[in-house]
């Protein structure tokens, strides 16, 4: 930092930058570097190309009201860049503006709502070149100029992190709402400083507005957070999904999990369908796991489960077929299930949720759970979905529950959903499924058989142990070897943990 700013401000400088820079190389570390070495001068070209391009689509907007708002930012730096001198800070007070434009310039109504924001900025900011000459030494007033800094950064970064939003077009109107409240907190701190500055710094005001600052931020974050919480339970209201049911399931996932021999399993996420499966890529979308009763399928689906819930790049939804509600409609109560997993893993999907569906007056059917969640799977990178048991159910629901969720496998604009089934081999699913990519465990006996070996040697140890001293060591061959054989390849025995 120059060594013309205070410490105090210094420290509001690096805070407001190290967050935005946080924020962005998280995203997208190339953003990041872009960011570094761009003009102002390259922010308005970019605005003037985006006015030409719009205009030749016919959605022609009037750029130039963003004009004040650059020509703020630029009288506003050159007080920054002194105090700033020897730091990557100053590019960043405009560089976001080019980013965000760029991503925002394909949609209309968010370009509009974007040069509107960008003028109510350009309004609030504070003439600083009217009393830098005289204050620009003074640490009070640095503090001001640091705090501007940090309203400016804040704002690029709600933002960023709007428009760099999985599905945020999709999303817009409730996105937008909430990214609203939180600018018009930034925009009245901006403004309180704007009337400190036309006071000619009065420093017991500037003291006072750094509290205050950190006042309204942490009542804006507040009233943000009850709002998303209210949102979020009136909608797994609407769902009529109740907590113990998404116990149950991750009750059942957990004793699934456990019942497996420590790397039993790990053949199934070696297996080069299930790691095409697993994959970010868009192969293998849908993947049919088969087997007789006991083979471990569902065993098999947890440890999918478990391995694909330590990608923090994925999420994995789930539904053990064998534990479901009394809901007659059994492709109904999955498919609230599933949404309200989605709900968990993305909590800003709530605002949409509540205003275009319960706001609209929509009930939770399956016809609007079928359009709700391929919309909800849009604003998610990787999403993968497994059903469990599906045999469980009657053929008619077996049928409607296929028809109802195999639709959501896909890969469109940057969002790829891949489903997994385990099941019997048994129709209706086989006239479903028989097409897809198919794991047989009848057909997998190599793996399997290695799998039980292990599980056998492993739970006939206590056995070993709690005989020692006596000469039973030749029956524990013979009884090891009769299980192996026995056993067939397919038996709950290969994959069972021994009490």
């Amino acid at each position: 930092m120059g060594s013309n700013a205070s410490p105090q401000a210094r420290l509001l400088f690096k805070e407001a930058f190290d967050r935005l820079e946080q924020t962005v190389s998280a995203n997208h570390p190339v953003d990041a570097q872009n960011l570094y070495s761009t003009t102002l001068q390259d922010v308005r070209t970019a605005a003037r190309q985006i006015e030409q391009e719009l205009s030749a689509r016919q959605c022609l907007r009037n750029m130039r009201r963003i004009e004040p708002f650059f020509a703020g930012l630029e009288r506003y730096s050159k007080i920054v860049e002194v105090l700033c001198n020897g730091t990557p800070y100053l590019p960043w007070i405009w560089a976001p503006v080019k980013l965000v434009l760029q991503l925002a310039s394909d949609f209309t109504t968010a370009m509009e709502k974007l040069i509107t924001v960008y003028g109510q900025i350009a309004e609030a900011l504070p003439r600083f070149h009217r009393l830098s000459a005289a204050f620009q030494h003074n640490p009070d007033f640095q503090r001001v100029v640091a705090t501007v800094y940090a309203d400016i950064l804040d704002f690029h970064r709600e933002a960023y992190e709007f428009f760099r939003k999985q599905g945020w077009k999709i999303f817009f109107k409730s996105l937008w709402s909430g990214f609203d409240r939180r600018f018009k907190g930034i925009l009245e701190s901006l403004a309180r400083h704007s009337e400190l500055i036309d006071k000619e710094a009065n420093s017991i005001d500037i003291t006072e507005a750094k509290e205050w600052r950190s006042r309204l931020m942490e009542n804006t974050a507040k009233k943000e957070q009850e709002r998303s919480i209210t949102q979020f339970r009136a909608v797994l209201s609407w769902l009529e999904v109740k907590d113990y049911e998404q116990r149950k399931q991750e009750d059942e996932l957990d004793r699934q999990y456990n019942l497996h021999h420590d790397h039993s399993c790990d053949w199934i996420l070696k297996n080069s369908k299930a790691r095409s499966w697993m994959r970010l890529g868009t192969d293998e979308l849908v993947l049919w796991l088969n087997g007789k009763p006991g083979a471990g399928k569902s065993v098999l689906s947890s440890v999918i489960i478990r391995f694909i819930q330590q990608d923090k790049h994925s999420v994995v939804l789930y539904y053990f077929c064998n534990y479901y509600s009394s809901d007659s409609n059994k492709s109904s109560h999955i498919l609230r299930s599933l949404a309200a997993q989605l709900l968990r893993c993305n909590k800003d999907l709530s605002a949409y949720v509540y205003d275009e569906y319960i706001c609209e007056g929509f009930t939770s059917s399956i016809p609007q759970l079928k359009k709700l969640i391929p919309a909800m799977l849009s604003g998610i990178p990787s999403v993968r979905i497994i059903i469990d048991g599906l045999d469980e159910f009657d053929h008619k629901a077996q049928s409607q529950i296929l028809n109802d969720v195999i639709p959501f496998a896909s890969a469109s604009n940057g969002a790829v959903c891949k489903i997994l089934v385990a099941s019997r081999d048994i129709t209706p699913i086989a006239r479903h499924l028989s097409k897809r990519s198919t794991i047989s465990l009848n057909r997998e006996r190599v793996a399997v058989s290695a799998a039980m070996r292990s599980f056998v040697q492993h739970s006939l140890i206590d056995i070993r142990r709690n005989l020692s001293g006596m000469n039973v060591d030749n029956n524990i061959t013979e009884i090891e070897h009769d299980l192996i054989d026995k056993a067939d390849g397919g038996s709950t025995l290969m994959l069972l943990k021994a009490p």
